[in-house]
This record gives structure tokens, C-alpha cells and sequence, in this order.
């Protein structure tokens, strides 16, 4: 359960830092979504910003998300992998933490809507456009490249 919690906070935590670093003046906008919406996809950016980009910062360790991969199943699932480094404040010494989420989507209105039901629980929305897939999540904008 600990993990669970985990993972809310960083979403919540990663999505607040990617909304302070995007210079986008206008809201990002989805455009509709292709029919063939399965296949596997790795993050690229968020906000225009690639990764590696800081997740979390406690006064022991430094987060840093380093690798994040969305896979999309033909049956209305899906799962993601998200993989950090780890960086020892006190004596920067490193580990690769790996936490895994899942869930159902539907397609609405030429959008993919998903619901994260393994790992917490959060919902957002998302659009695939050729070999790009593209993740609205509280204000900030994923984007995933078709691997």
C-alpha cells in the first residue's frame, strides 16, 4: 500500500513541476485520436521538456524520472513502467527504482480516456496521432514517441 501512496504523490508531484516548467502561453489542446490507439510508447517530453526531469526531492534523496513506458493493449488496457534514479543526498551514491501502474480506457469523442485502477487511482485523457501518443494530466502535456 505504501507504494500505492507513492505513486499518487509523485503523479501529483511530477505533474506540478512539469506545469511550473512549461512555456506554453495558451492551453494545450488534444487533437483527435487515430482508430489504432494499441502499441507500446515511451516518454519523450513533458511540457516540451525531455528527460531525464526531477520527480521528487526529500531531504535524503533526489528523484529523477529517467524512463517511462506506456503500453496500450487492443482490449482496453493498459500499463505503464516508470523507472528513477535515486540519488543519495548525503553521499551521492545512486539506485534505479521502478513503479508500475494499470488500467482500462475508452475511446470518447475522438479522445482516449483512461482510468488507472492498479497503483491509485487517477483518470486523464490522451490522444494518438501516427507514432505519437499524447497524455493531458492536470494541466501538463506527456508525450510519447511509438516504440
Amino acid at each position: 500500500m505504501k507504494r500505492h501512496g507513492f505513486r499518487s504523490k509523485w503523479l501529483l508531484g511530477l505533474a506540478i513541476f512539469a506545469a511550473c516548467q512549461g512555456s506554453d502561453s495558451e492551453p494545450f489542446q488534444l487533437g483527435p485520436t487515430d482508430a489504432n490507439v494499441a502499441g507500446r510508447f515511451s516518454l519523450a517530453a513533458i511540457n516540451s521538456n525531455p528527460l531525464p526531469v526531477p520527480a521528487l526531492q526529500t531531504t535524503t534523496e533526489a528523484w529523477a524520472l529517467t524512463s517511462d513506458t506506456l503500453s496500450i493493449a487492443d482490449n482496453g488496457q493498459w500499463t505503464e513502467t516508470t523507472v528513477y534514479l535515486v540519488t543519495q543526498n548525503a553521499d551521492g551514491s545512486t539506485s534505479t527504482r521502478t513503479s508500475s501502474i494499470a488500467g482500462t480506457y475508452t475511446i470518447v469523442d475522438q479522445r482516449i480516456s483512461f482510468l488507472q485502477t492498479s497503483g491509485g487511482s487517477a483518470t486523464f485523457t490522451g490522444s494518438v496521432q501516427g507514432s505519437t501518443l499524447t497524455v493531458l494530466y492536470q494541466g501538463s502535456h506527456f508525450t510519447y514517441v511509438r516504440t
